[in-house]
């Protein structure tokens, strides 16, 4: 496997694009102005200042990343403002102006998701920002990703966002903090050991903790006893009635099973009023509700707005179809969810696949119920 670090007028940089487009445009269907569906190419106005890495095999991209730094390309100026305000961009750049990088068009071939690649090409583009003096790394993900760039090191710092691609949570690496990617068992640590950087704490990571020490991770947590707790909780009060608020998807189910259905997810945190899903979405997270109520309102004028409690699940249909979702949710009241993605479920399939039927059974019992309320719903406004 070769890992090239190339600029977009490269011949390399033409690997990357289509790699790009496969993923995103094809298989995700994201909405972007700058995908080009004739071509088959995926290239956007970042990528005249970008440093574009391409992991290939016998000539085949399959993986690709990229990096913007803030000294070749000028954020306040530049950046949409809707993705500067999401970062917090402002707050870095007041102290750490020139050491900033932005990391994006992160993509994985279908046949090499699970394989070496996606860490070979991080290690790659994290090698370069350390020995150009770049301090923090900024991005953000789908919530199915931050299993994975929490294990590189990131942080979540601030909430997620929505848009009419998805749920968003930004999330940002500080380079130099080797003590936390030693912590988390990073494979970025090892390259800061190799180059003499694991000893003493560097002034940006020193400033990093005292500004934003509180609100690291509290967005999104890390599974654990206590969530199983939770759901078992939920699960019991189900057993006895057929209401759909207490119905679960996890019903007769161990501790085990349980832990293998969303053990390797993180738990999202939201504040009152937050938005969780926007009709027209292709984003194919299932959400279950563990704390707090979420308020569904449907795209059909006219129609009642629906309140859902912990054990309620929602975004089935998505997680089963990837059709656009058709309501929107938001937190009335602080929250917590768990998640199930559709590649969650393809992998349980495969390797549990008892376990699989006994989920989506639970899965569609709970979709009938919902369906009979809405109904109900829609009958008592007609009186």
């Amino acid at each position: 496997m070769d890992i090239i670090c190339c600029r977009s007028n490269d011949a390399a940089a033409e690997a990357a694009f289509r790699l790009r487009y496969q993923v995103y445009g094809a298989e995700i269907g994201v909405d972007d102005v700058a995908i080009d569906h004739d071509r088959q190419i995926y290239i956007d106005e970042f990528d005249a200042a970008a440093k574009i890495y391409v992991a290939t095999k016998n000539g085949i991209a399959i993986a690709t990343c990229r990096s913007v730094y803030d000294s070749e390309y000028d954020f306040r100026r530049d950046l949409p403002r809707s993705i500067f305000d999401m970062l917090g961009l402002e707050t870095f750049l007041r102290d750490h102006s020139g050491t900033l990088a932005i990391s994006t068009k992160f993509a994985i071939s279908p046949s090499h998701r699970g394989s070496l690649a996606a860490h070979l090409v991080t290690a790659r583009m994290f090698d370069d920002i350390i020995e150009d003096g770049i301090d923090f790394v900024f991005s953000w993900c789908a919530p199915y990703l931050l299993s994975f760039y929490s294990q590189l090191g990131f942080h979540t710092y601030t909430h997620a966002i929505n848009d009419k691609n998805g749920l968003w949570t930004p999330i940002v690496l500080a380079a130099r903090d080797w003590q936390h990617l030693k912590e988390v068992r990073s494979p970025l640590y090892k390259q800061l050991e190799k180059k003499g950087l694991c000893e003493g704490t560097h002034a940006s990571v020193n400033w990093f903790h005292a500004k934003y020490g509180d609100a690291l991770d509290v967005s999104s947590a890390i599974y654990d006893d206590s969530v199983l707790d939770k759901i078992f909780s939920l699960a019991d009060s189900g057993n006895s009635g057929r209401d759909l608020q207490n119905i679960s998807i996890f019903n007769s189910m161990s501790a085990d099973e349980v832990s293998k259905i969303i053990g390797s997810s993180r738990i999202l945190h939201f504040e009152a009023g937050e938005s969780v899903i926007q009709a027209g979405q292709i984003q194919d997270e299932m959400f279950v509700i563990l704390e707090g109520e979420v308020e569904a309102t449907l795209e059909t004028p006219n129609t009642p707005v629906l309140r859902f409690g912990p054990g309620h699940v929602f975004g089935e249909i998505a997680l089963l179809t990837r059709a656009k979702r058709v309501a929107d949710y938001k937190t009335t009241v602080v929250s917590r969810l768990a998640f199930l993605t559709r590649q969650g479920l393809a992998k349980l399939m495969k390797v549990e696949p008892e376990l699989a039927a006994r989920l989506l059974y639970n899965i569609s019992q709970s979709l009938s119920l919902k369906m009979l309320q809405t109904v109900s719903e829609l009958r008592s406004l007609k009186r």
